[in-house]
């Protein structure tokens, strides 16, 4: 499944992808995207480094870390 979602992500699609995202973080604070930008790199460096690589598995954790330290930040911050 790896190599097929691979193939599929062509460049236009991963431009198309990155135009929504960009989109979308226009509306939102850029506290919470520096924070989310923060959080991602830190915790999938982490993984990369202590594991030689990321799997799927470790993707799904990073997604999960960075929403629950956004949560958090949401409510400390408002």
């Amino acid at each position: 499944m790896g190599y097929m979602s691979k193939n599929e992500l062509t460049t236009p699609l991963f431009a198309y992808s990155t135009l929504i995202v960009c989109a979308l973080a226009a509306f939102l604070n850029p506290l919470f995207l520096a924070l989310l930008a923060l959080a991602a790199i830190a915790i999938g460096a982490y993984l990369s480094k202590k594991f030689g690589g990321l799997s799927g598995d470790m993707y799904g954790f990073v997604i999960e870390s960075v929403e629950l330290v956004l949560l958090c930040a949401l409510v400390f911050l408002r």
